[in-house]
């Protein structure tokens, strides 16, 4: 077959609902015209194994195509072809909300090979459903990828002129650059860019990446867990270490964690064996900063087995407000079977140290249970007390208090009843005593 003759219009499409065709619920209906020049040869047996379909020649146009409810529009194929089981092409996007063009090859033969770049000049991507954020991007990607799934794939991915943009904000990164490589017994993957790097080497299913984690916690915390993963719940052969190093994050936090931010050079490395259901991370920075509260030289580390957990966090200095300051700042939490115990401590080494324990049980998502031990702080080397056993109750959108009472000599506070959205919840408090010169930097 060969191409239109020019005072015609070609193949039109009109209202095609490819979607559906393919059964691919992201895509809808396709509208535009197509020139095409090629030919098509039958097999030499029944079964057409043998047919082979050239297209030489591949122009047009595409007045609609429909992703994620988006209608793009001013789509043009420029050149193309399909010979060999492998597409070339070039297309050009000029749609009011994506601007870029396509330039590159896909071959499917085999384990398929994709060598192409994406001049990606604008994307607004929240009106086209990508994003739910007022948010725009453009950058020049150029993909050479071997592989017909995520879990097969190698090669490289390079990103020039990476540009994010939100609410007046900007993540400007000059290059970033994964590379993938596999072998029989395991694959590496690896980041580079300025904002810092991460190397990961062994073996994982990305497909099932979240049951992965699911299971992992099924064991430890079976109330926050699906309960058919929870039942379904075994060893997997997925095993791998991962190192990452941040350089500097201060933009990328600025735009999605607009409260935080952590020094250069803060290290996240860990280690997961899906055979023993073991999971381990380890987190070291030299400053962490959330809000009005700091921590200086702050290490976490967390270990996950099948049936229990445990993580512990160190701050050689808390800082909160710039007015309160806590040294040598111990966080503990060790659990099993949705069942936690903590215990929070600090100037350990010091007269006026603190120890503070509590235990929480875990119902589910919206409803846990901690009872607070008789324990005992510090603040401006004061020291006051947890009288007595009390306990905290979430329930929804409720917390109940009982029992609970704070003293210092013949300061005494107690707090007890409930809060909520409802008119009839009320908090209590009973106060005698009160100094408020003892508390008022913390207060404030």
């Amino acid at each position: 077959f060969a191409p239109t003759q020019p005072d015609r219009d070609g193949a039109r499409l009109m209202g095609v609902k490819l979607g559906k065709l393919i059964k691919n619920k992201d895509i809808g209906t396709v509208s535009g015209n197509f020139n095409v020049f090629g030919s098509y040869s039958l097999g030499d047996n029944d079964l057409r194994i043998n047919d082979e379909i050239r297209l030489d020649q591949i122009t047009g146009s595409v007045d609609r195509f429909e992703y994620l409810g988006y209608p793009y529009s001013a789509i043009t194929i420029m050149e193309g072809s399909y010979l060999n089981d492998e597409f070339n092409g070039k297309i050009d996007v000029k749609d009011d909300y994506l601007n870029l063009v396509y330039d590159g090859k896909i071959d499917f033969k085999d384990r398929q090979h994709m060598v192409f770049t994406v001049d990606l000049a604008e994307a607004f991507l929240d009106n086209i459903n990508v994003s739910k954020r007022d948010s725009k991007l453009k950058s020049e990607f150029r993909i050479d990828l071997i592989g017909k799934n995520a879990n097969e794939m190698t090669g490289r991915i390079k990103m020039d002129g990476f540009v994010y943009t939100e609410g007046g904000k900007e993540i400007n990164i000059p290059s970033i650059d994964v590379s993938i490589t596999r072998s029989k017994s395991y694959d590496r993957f690896v980041i580079e860019s300025s904002m810092g790097h991460a190397i990961l080497e062994g073996k994982l299913d990305l497909n099932q990446l979240a049951k992965t984690v699911e299971q992992q916690f099924a064991g430890v915390l079976p109330a926050l867990v699906r309960k058919e993963q929870v039942e379904k719940r075994g060893v997997n052969s997925d095993h791998f270490t991962f190192d990452i190093e941040l350089y500097n994050t201060d933009n990328i936090f600025a735009i999605f964690l607009p409260t935080v931010r952590i020094a250069p050079k803060t290290t996240i490395k860990g280690m997961y064996f899906g055979d023993e259901l073991h999971f381990t991370a380890d987190l070291n920075s030299d400053k962490v900063e959330i809000g009005e509260t700091y921590f200086d030289e702050l290490s976490i580390s967390q270990d996950l087995d099948s049936t229990s957990l445990s993580m512990v966090i160190n701050a050689d200095k808390y800082t909160y407000n710039d007015s309160l300051k806590f040294y040598d700042v111990q966080f503990k939490t060790t659990g099993a079977d949705d069942q936690l115990l903590h215990i929070l401590t600090w100037n350990g080494k010091k007269e006026s140290t603190s120890n503070i324990s509590w235990s929480t049980a875990i119902m589910d998502w919206e409803h846990l249970h901690m009872c607070i031990d008789p324990s005992y702080f510090h603040i401006k080397d004061h020291r006051w007390d947890i009288a007595h056993e009390s306990s905290v109750r979430v329930l929804g959108d409720t917390i109940e208090v009982d029992f609970f009472e704070l003293t210092r000599g013949a300061q005494q506070v107690k707090v007890e009843g409930a809060i909520s959205s409802l008119d009839k919840h009320h908090l209590n408090f009973n106060i005698d005593n009160f100094d408020v010169s003892e508390v008022g930097q913390f207060i404030s």
